[in-house]
């Protein structure tokens, strides 16, 4: 996280959570001290669509988040201080020419079908992401890689294109079990062995897949990695309203992204908690250059200082946000 004027310069994303997982309402008692426990079903409702979950082609931006987090892990992912740090590696070593990076696996993981986790599955994957213009898209970071080599079972080497400032970044892609994918000749293929196929290695497997719902149940494979509950449904809202409905009538236990003006209103209500965070994201205005007026800078610095950032934050945003004095970038 970057911190910018004093303040976080994302803007937050909310978080709405009832204050007993599993009860619509609860006593003033429970809201105060809420107790979580392992085993259940927490009810989600999230906005987007339950669209396709193959790791490798995911357009919509929550079925992303649910794939990486919670289905697919990556060589690396990102911890709270935005730092890169191992998720199915041991370790890694960059070269002092900062040309290539040696990464070691976890041998301890195992896929959820029993097989263990190998080189071999890292080396398939990133040549069905080589071998595929759609595939890339989703990654376009792996460009900066010119091929992979096996160093072993448990091990591999990245040769990159040129050093970069942070090469542990470009290890952010899912890992598919070569044993199940191997026989597909096409993406067609791949979809269709994913459809028949659920097994994974992250925290959770995918169960069952409806219009307007997606099931995922713990992986137990893993004990090191088994998570505290025993499932997680996701419900979709087409509007931030309905998913306002959803939790308000109890067709779920926790809603993500809330509307601003919904969030305001349940502040400090009993039955409820609300959470924000910082988000990696925020928002400006772009001036047109081409424009006559706003092609003089004097202009653009007029209003540029007629802007109260804070006040937008304060009024506006009812601050859930922060002002931001220069870009950001991943």
């Amino acid at each position: 996280m970057m911190e910018t004027c004093g303040r976080y310069p994302f803007i937050a994303r909310l978080l709405l959570i009832t204050a007993v997982i599993g009860i619509t309402a609860c006593t003033e008692k429970a809201a105060d001290k809420p107790q979580i426990g392992k085993g259940g079903t927490v009810r989600v409702a999230v906005t987007g669509r339950a669209q396709s979950l193959f790791p490798l082609d995911i357009s919509d931006v929550t079925a992303k988040l649910i794939s990486d987090y919670l289905l697919w892990p990556a060589l690396v992912r990102i911890d709270e201080h935005g730092q890169p740090v191992p998720d199915l590696l041991k370790n890694w070593f960059v070269s002092e020419d900062g040309r290539s990076v040696t990464c070691f696996l976890d041998d301890s993981l195992q896929w959820s079908d029993g097989r263990p986790f190998t080189s071999k599955d890292v080396m398939f994957t990133w040549e069905l992401i080589q071998g595929n213009s759609r595939f890339q898209q989703q990654f376009p970071q792996i460009e900066n890689i010119a091929r992979l080599e096996p160093s072993g079972l448990h091990a591999c080497k990245f040769i990159l294109t040129q050093p970069v400032n942070d090469p542990m970044t470009l290890l952010r892609f899912p890992v598919l079990p070569e044993h199940i994918y191997r026989a597909a000749r096409s993406p067609a293929d791949l979809q269709g062995i994913f459809g028949k196929n659920r097994t994974g290695i992250g925290p959770f497997l995918l169960q069952k897949t409806t219009e307007d719902s997606v099931k995922l149940i713990a992986n137990r494979t893993n004990k090191k990695r088994t998570p505290n509950l025993d499932a997680i449904l996701f419900r979709f809202a087409r509007s931030g309203e309905q998913l306002s409905k959803m939790l308000l009538s109890g067709a779920a236990d926790l809603a993500v992204d809330v509307p601003l003006d919904f969030a305001t209103r349940l502040q400090g209500a009993g039955n409820y908690t609300l959470t924000s965070y910082p988000e990696k994201g925020y928002t400006f205005i772009a001036w047109n250059l081409t424009d006559a007026l706003l092609g003089n800078i004097e202009i653009r610095r007029a209003l540029d200082h007629a802007i109260d950032r804070q006040t937008l934050v304060d009024g506006v945003l009812a601050g859930f946000a922060g002002p931001v004095c220069r870009p950001l970038y991943e």
